[in-house]
């Protein structure tokens, strides 16, 4: 007799985002843990579940991984800007760290990592800084806003046209 392999599958998940229901998907290492985690930020327009495949491949690797889903797109509820986008990345990481998914996903709290793809690149790079607890921050083909940040700083026109966006 052979024995039977589980497939297992990543668990639907919601928080919220000042007033907005994210939806998401959390990918459950298996063992006895705690587990480092990896909140993965997606690229523009996204998809309905992972990150190039990362979530299932953490999972299968021994780690935690939460997909999420930004304000507006992909089942979340709300208006997607870049400022609703940037804020969803700090709730991720509040329902990370909640009580309730420490004791449900046996997180550690000291190796919660923050990855992004292209648009989700920079927003895990300054979602990092938005809690001393992320101490990794990965950033695979993001953009460089070095050139915003330069012509911002040249044209008031332009910072407030990015800024209303």
């Amino acid at each position: 007799m052979g024995s039977k392999l589980t497939l297992k599958k990543a668990v639907p998940v919601s928080f919220d985002s000042e007033g907005s229901r994210i939806r998401g998907f959390f990918y459950r290492a298996s063992g006895t843990g705690p587990f480092p985690t990896v909140i993965l930020c997606h690229g523009w327009p996204g998809n309905s579940e992972d990150v190039l495949g990362l979530g299932d491949k953490l999972m299968k690797g021994g780690m935690n991984a939460l997909a999420f889903n930004y304000r507006g797109t992909w089942g979340s509820e709300g208006l997607g800007t870049n400022a609703n986008s940037q804020e969803d990345v700090v709730s991720a990481i509040r329902y990370v760290k909640s009580d309730c998914s420490v004791r449900k996903f046996n997180i550690d709290l000291t190796r919660i990592t923050i990855t992004g793809y292209s648009f989700g690149g920079s927003f895990a790079l300054l979602g990092s800084l938005s809690d001393p607890d992320v101490r990794r921050a990965v950033d695979i083909a993001g953009s460089d806003l070095n050139g915003w940040g330069r012509m911002m700083k040249q044209s008031d026109e332009f910072r407030r046209a990015i800024r209303k966006a």
